[in-house]
């Protein structure tokens, strides 16, 4: 996928603008931030260092986290980086790493604004009817630590599943 990039920050900010179309998109972690992500997981880097996709950003290296589609970019980007805890699968699964069992639903909702700002976006344009196909693809052709669903990578099934299931259950316990 070879689509356009920006920081999430900048789309929260409004210096970057989406189209109302539909694509897929990769959300992008540094490294350092993808070593936090798989140390919450309990999980060794030289475990999955095969499956992952890592790409160079303004001169850093960078992992691709989650990826996913969307009937309408600019909507589902404001899910991701405006909205609540509990409106997308990106910050549930972000909201159940980083929360720490005290956090009221507030705090951890700007916890995880501070983390996603850190992130980078790549989406691509695509027809709604190739919508289902593209993701798939994408999915399969690499290992993406937080999407739920779709994964035929035993690494996954092995290290990553039963780990963040479980925090994702953790997390409905939080408190307003």
């Amino acid at each position: 996928m070879e689509g356009s990039f920006f920081k999430a920050k900048d789309f929260r900010d409004g210096t970057v603008s989406v189209p109302s179309t539909s694509g897929i998109y990769k959300w992008w972690a540094s490294e350092k931030d993808f070593l936090t992500i798989l140390e919450k997981l309990k999980v060794s880097p030289d475990d999955i260092e095969k499956e992952i996709q890592r790409k160079s950003i303004e001169g850093k290296e960078f992992v691709c986290i989650y990826v996913g589609q969307a009937k309408d970019l600019k909507k589902r980007f404001g899910n991701h980086v405006k909205g609540r805890v509990d409106k997308s699968t990106l910050r549930k699964s972000l909201g159940a790493l980083l929360w720490d069992g005290k956090l009221s639903k507030n705090e951890l909702e700007n916890k995880i604004n501070r983390f996603i700002d850190k992130l980078f976006v790549e989406y691509e344009k695509i027809e709604e009817a190739r919508l289902d196909r593209a993701e798939s693809n994408e999915i399969r052709e690499h290992l993406r630590v937080l999407n739920i669903d779709g994964f035929n990578h035993d690494s996954y099934m092995q290290y990553i599943n039963g780990p963040l299931s479980d925090l994702r259950t953790d997390l409905r316990k939080i408190k307003e």
